[in-house]
């Protein structure tokens, strides 16, 4: 309960510090930013929440990058595979460098999920 509260109080106080600004691009910043300096601080837990609500606002390569590095951390291996494919994909649709990044570490975890086969 206190980490949403924590949570709440800095979304609070980065939309009020935005919205006179009117854009929800320098929102989405301010909480990728905030989200980056706690998974630095290896609070990946408290950051996973800041980059899922970038992607709320804008799709994010970077976000889904470090969203997708906080999982693996956490050992939330499927979300973090997930993660890193959708940034892939943005990365390609975009024709940006990371797209390499992003199927690289994919295919690096592929290994390591479970994989169930259906037989009908």
């Amino acid at each position: 309960m206190r980490r949403a509260s924590a949570r709440l109080v800095v979304l609070v106080a980065l939309t009020a510090s935005t919205s006179s600004a009117g854009e929800p691009r320098a929102t989405a910043v301010e909480l990728f930013t905030h989200g980056r300096t706690l998974a630095a601080a290896g609070r990946c837990a408290e950051a996973v929440p800041f980059f899922l609500d970038t992607l709320k606002i804008e799709p994010s390569i970077g976000a889904l990058l470090n969203l997708a590095a906080c999982r693996e951390k956490l050992g939330d291996r499927a979300a973090a595979y997930d993660a890193y494919r959708r940034a892939e994909a943005l990365a390609h649709a975009q024709s940006d460098d990371r797209e390499a990044l992003a199927r690289t570490r994919a295919e690096a975890m592929s290994a390591s999920l479970p994989k169930i086969a259906v037989v009908a």
